[in-house]
């Protein structure tokens, strides 16, 4: 599921079209949000277009609709989400597949992979972070900070999906951090395909609602979704597939070369 942000209702739809090749534009109808106000839900080929929705905002429309692909019109890098997305619609099993490849074709500028790895324990986890508190040097405290902890939550929860973990076993968790002029990506990978979509974002839906205070959970053995909040919050775009028993993927960009206060009003 990817976010950002959109325009008036009578907005052009067709600058959008034009940047999908042929076989996207066959494949994949973009609309706005209101034009789908009546309708329960959506089918997979649509993108939206919407308005400055709140994150709480996003989750609902979700969750009441069915969207998956909704892109905010004032967003950061919106016609590099709509190529993303089309890409996703057209062909979801080469983005699980080849995620990396998938970004290089539609960002605008060179991405470079910095880290790469497989994780089964928490011991992999810690020296995974190291790695990229490393890679982090040159960005802000403030930065660096949330997508650290965007980062362990996505390890976390994606090692807890997997268990056990083997040396022999392929639930191993994949980890990836790539970047370029505009921004840095964390992709995390389990081989499970057991996360029910619409209880996790339940879940983070609570925690803005009610607040974080309300939602805590001291039971080892049931989620309250606060982690997944802070992952869903601090990253300016996101993207999860799951293909059923089989792969969770997430992706999660966070801007560069802004200030704070710019990068959380996105």
């Amino acid at each position: 599921m990817g976010t950002r942000k959109k325009q008036q209702d009578e907005t052009d739809l067709d600058p959008f079209l034009n940047l999908l090749d042929k076989k996207e534009q066959n494949m994949v109808e973009i609309k706005c949000l209101s034009q789908i106000s009546d309708k329960k839900f959506i089918d997979d080929k649509f993108i939206i277009l919407s308005q400055d929705l709140e994150p709480a905002q996003v989750i609902k429309t979700f969750l009441k609709y069915g969207v998956k692909h909704l892109v905010q019109e004032k967003g950061f890098l919106k016609e590099e989400e709509i190529k993303r997305s089309a890409k996703i619609i057209s062909d979801p099993k080469f983005f699980i597949q080849n995620p990396l490849s998938v970004f290089q074709d539609t960002s605008c500028s060179k991405i470079t992979e910095v880290l790469s790895t497989s994780i089964k324990s928490s011991q992999d986890k810690d020296k995974t972070l190291s790695q990229l508190r490393q890679q982090l040097e040159t960005c802000s405290q403030s930065l660096s900070s949330k997508i650290l902890m965007v980062a362990d939550e996505l390890i976390s929860n994606a090692l807890k999906a997997s268990l056990p973990v083997t040396k022999t076993s392929s639930n191993a968790v994949h980890f990836s951090v790539f970047s370029n002029e505009d921004y840095l990506a964390l992709l995390c990978k389990d081989f499970q395909g057991s996360l029910d979509l619409e209880k996790y974002f339940s879940n983070i839906l609570s925690c803005y609602e009610d607040g974080i205070s309300k939602n805590m959970n001291f039971e080892v053995h049931k989620s309250a979704g606060i982690g997944s909040f802070f992952i869903f919050d601090y990253s300016t775009i996101k993207y999860v597939l799951v293909k059923e028993k089989s792969i969770t993927l997430f992706a999660c960009l966070f801007p560069k070369n802004m200030s704070n206060v710019k990068r959380e009003s996105l």
